[in-house]
C-alpha cells in the first residue's frame, strides 16, 4: 500500500468521524441518518424498530445549511395501529337424504347438493352447510322433466326429501295464413321458432303456448293467439293479415252526359283532371280502380277497400249565338225560320202541269212590277 492510498483512507475516516459528531450533536442517531439517506424531501421513512417516522422537511442546499435548523428533519412519533384478532367462525354441517320416486317407464336419474358427487336415489349427502339454502341439481333424462328443489339443513340432522321426474308430453300445431300479394314473408312463431304458413310443427311440449306473427311492411299482423297444446293432438288456426284502410278519394266527380249506360262504362270528370274522360270497369281513376258503375255514382277500390263516389250532374255550357249579318240589318231582311211538319201540312197542294203548280209564297217574298218572262 503506497502513501497515497493511506492518505485517502485517513481522510475518509476523518470525514466519517466529523459527520458522526455533527449529526450526534443535532440529535440524530446513526440508524436514522442511514434511513434518511436515499429519501427525498418530504417523504416518510421508518427510522428503526422504535416505530418512529422521520419526515424530511428541507433539502440540503449548501454546506452551511447542514448546521442550521433549516435542515433539521422533523421526527414524528406514530402510535402503531393495533391489529384486530379475527376469531375463526366455526362451520356447522347437516345431512340430506333424497329419494326419487319410481314412475312407470322411468329409469335413471341422479342428484347432488353443495358440491357433492352425483348420488343415486336413497343416498345421502353428509356435509351440507347449515344456515344456507342449497339448490339440488338433477341429472337430465331424455323424455323426462327434471324436478326442481332446494334444501335447508340443521346441524347434525338428516333432511329427508322425496321427488319424482315428470314425463314430457308432446302435441302438434299449425297456422294457416291467408295468402295475399305482398305477404310472401309472413310467418308465425311458437316456442321461439319461426314457421311458414301451413307448416305443421310436431314434438311441441304440451301446455299453454303463445303464437305471434312476423311484422310485414304495409300490413297489420294478426293478434297473438293463446293456445293449449295437448298430447297427440293438433292445434290448428287460420288467420289473415290486414291492410290499413287508405284515405278516402280526395277528388270529386262530375259529368254532363248520362252515366251508367248498363255496359260498365261511365263518362265523367275528376276534379283533379282537366277534362271529362271515358272509363270502363277495371281502369284506374287516379290511385283507385273503377269497379262498379251506377246512374249517378261509381264504386272505386284500393287495396281491397271500396269507396262509393257520387257523380255530380252539371249543365253543359250554353252554346254561343251566331253573329248577325250587318247587310240583313240594313235591308230589314228577316232570315227564314225552319219549318215544321205542321207548317208544311198547311201549304197548298199542287198538281203537276196545272196553273198553280208553283207554290204560292207570302206576298213579302213575291216579285212586283213585272211578270215572269218579261223584260
Amino acid at each position: 500500500m503506497n502513501n497515497k492510498s493511506i492518505w485517502y483512507i485517513n481522510c475518509t475516516i476523518v470525514i466519517i468521524a466529523i459527520a458522526i459528531l455533527v449529526f450526534g450533536i443535532y440529535g440524530m442517531p446513526i440508524n436514522k441518518l442511514l434511513a434518511l439517506l436515499g429519501n427525498s424531501n418530504g417523504s416518510t421513512i421508518n427510522a428503526g424498530s422504535d416505530g418512529n417516522d422521520i419526515i424530511v422537511k428541507y433539502p440540503l442546499v449548501t454546506a452551511a445549511d447542514a448546521f442550521s435548523d433549516r435542515f433539521r428533519p422533523k421526527i414524528v412519533k406514530k402510535d402503531p395501529t393495533p391489529v384486530k384478532q379475527v376469531k375463526p367462525v366455526e362451520i356447522k354441517y347437516g345431512k340430506v337424504k333424497l329419494v326419487i320416486e319410481e314412475v312407470e317407464g322411468f329409469n335413471g336419474g341422479g342428484w347432488k347438493v353443495a358440491g357433492s358427487d352425483w348420488l343415486e336415489s336413497g343416498q345421502q349427502a353428509d356435509k351440507v352447510q347449515v344456515g344456507r339454502t342449497h339448490n339440488i341439481a338433477f341429472k337430465d333424462v331424455e323424455g323426462w322433466d327434471s324436478p326442481k328443489m332446494t334444501a335447508k339443513v340443521k346441524e347434525n340432522e338428516i333432511t329427508e326429501l322425496t321427488v319424482k321426474y315428470s314425463k314430457i308430453i308432446y302435441g302438434k300445431a299449425v297456422v294457416n295464413i291467408e295468402a295475399a300479394e305482398g305477404l310472401e314473408q309472413a310467418q308465425w312463431q311458437i316456442d321461439g321458432k319461426w314457421y311458414n304458413s301451413g307448416q305443421t310443427v310436431e314434438n311441441l311440449r304440451a301446455g299453454a303456448k303463445t303464437i305471434n306473427f312476423k311484422a310485414v311492411p304495409g300490413w297489420t299482423a294478426p293478434d297473438n293467439i293463446s293456445c293449449t297444446v295437448k298430447e297427440n293432438e293438433l292445434a290448428e288456426y287460420s288467420v289473415s293479415y290486414s291492410r290499413p284502410k287508405p284515405a278516402d278519394p280526395q277528388f270529386k266527380l262530375s259529368a254532363t252526359l248520362a252515366m251508367g249506360n248498363g255496359k260498365g262504362e261511365a263518362w265523367f270528370k275528376a276534379s283533379n283532371s282537366s277534362k271529362e274522360q271515358h272509363f270502363r270497369i277495371g281502369e284506374k281513376v287516379d290511385k283507385f280502380v273503377l269497379s262498379k258503375v251506377f246512374d249517378g255514382s261509381v264504386v272505386l277500390t284500393q287495396d281491397g277497400f271500396e269507396y262509393t263516389v257520387e257523380i255530380i250532374k252539371v249543365n253543359a255550357p250554353a252554346m254561343p249565338k251566331p253573329p248577325t249579318n250587318p247587310m240583313n240589318a240594313k235591308s230589314g231582311y228577316t232570315p227564314r225560320q225552319p219549318t215544321t211538319n205542321s207548317t208544311n201540312s198547311n201549304r197548298p197542294e199542287t198538281t203537276p202541269g196545272s196553273s198553280n203548280s208553283r207554290s204560292t209564297l207570302p206576298s213579302r217574298y213575291q216579285r212586283t212590277g213585272s211578270t215572269a218572262g218579261s223584260n
